[in-house]
């Protein structure tokens, strides 16, 4: 999460597996890139980051790196 610039930078790594071997372009995953918005949207909007915030930011990463390692073995088969 690049907080400054307002970026999030999606991990190159589960791209083909969250898109299920497709194209990947600007416009793909838009349900996973609506749903991390909807997530990120407060983090991004505020002036400072709290320690809630920096927790919130901690315990979505672990989570969703895990359902996205599971993602990428379900589609690699590893």
């Amino acid at each position: 999460m690049d907080r400054n610039n307002r970026v999030l930078v999606l991990n190159a790594r589960y791209r083909e597996a969250v898109l299920n071997g497709t194209t990947a372009g600007v416009n793909d995953a838009p349900l996973i890139k609506t749903l991390l918005f909807l997530l990120y949207e407060d983090i991004f909007r505020g002036l400072a980051v709290g320690a809630k915030d920096r927790d919130n930011v901690f315990l979505w990463n672990e989570i969703l790196t895990a359902a996205a390692d599971a993602e990428y073995r379900r589609f690699y088969g590893e």
